[in-house]
């Protein structure tokens, strides 16, 4: 990985510190959320760790703990991050104050707040995943609410930079696959890489945030994404976008 909180060990890196030490990706745009991240997931233990409502998180360091803790689902993780980093007005923005998946999809997709990353190769650190799920089933979308089904989809940030990978099974023909380093809230792991994975008591999986892997699957011509896996495993199931849709953006304050 390559961001900042790792060569700036021990301390919440806001935007001046961000521009002396990593300029590159300070310049990209606005990654406070990405730090923070990072530092939730470094400190976080297992058992202070959940995947869950009502959501609260704290970082180490507050009332002399030396350890985050986390209890939150994978858009109210990305909004919690976002609101510690840059405090935006979510009821003016998407009209609730805890969006769920779809509505950050949605907001990526007409670029409310995000600038959209349509080729894997412009995707960096930072930016957002957001993943509809169309397959299940639901209705009366709102900001924050549904009916009909039990996930409108999936959000997650992006850890390090896309790598081109030698495609293995799932294989789909006229694509490429890339692997994306993510950080998350999850009740599963992302590959046996993931932070979460035998980290539990008993070497159970953990719930909660953590970092795995996930795969994207690419047109070749243009590097515009197609579908993606859960992780890189073989027994990973390839989701098209026609049935789970992927866009991903970069916040734009």
């Amino acid at each position: 990985m390559q961001s900042c909180w790792n060569r700036v060990v021990g301390s919440v890196v806001m935007s001046a510190t961000f521009a002396a030490v990593c300029p590159q990706t300070a310049q990209a745009g606005l990654i406070e959320h990405l730090d923070l991240a990072e530092m939730l997931v470094a400190t976080v233990l297992p058992a202070t760790n959940f995947y869950g409502d009502p959501t609260k998180i704290t970082w180490e360091g507050l009332n002399g703990l030396n350890y985050s803790t986390n209890r939150s689902k994978c858009a109210t993780l990305v909004t919690q991050l976002f609101e510690k980093a840059y405090n935006p007005d979510y009821v003016a923005w998407f009209g609730c104050t805890s969006p769920h998946a779809a509505s950050y999809h949605d907001a990526i997709e007409v670029e409310d707040g995000f600038t959209l990353i349509e080729s894997i190769k412009d995707v960096q650190p930072g930016d957002i995943i957001a993943i509809q799920y169309l397959d299940a089933g639901c209705t009366n979308l709102t900001c924050g609410g549904f009916s009909t089904c039990t996930s409108t989809g999936h959000v997650a940030i992006v850890a390090d930079f896309p790598k081109a990978r030698t495609a293995s099974a799932p294989l789909v023909t006229g694509t490429t696959q890339y692997s994306v380093d993510i950080i998350d809230t999850s009740t599963s792991y992302h590959g046996t890489l993931d932070t979460r994975y035998q980290a539990d008591v008993g070497s159970a999986h953990d719930q909660g945030v953590g970092q795995g892997t996930m795969r994207i699957y690419v047109n070749p011509n243009d590097s515009s994404i197609v579908g993606h896996s859960w992780s890189t495993s073989s027994g990973s199931a390839f989701y098209s976008n026609a049935k789970r849709d992927v866009v991903i953006g970069r916040y734009a304050g």
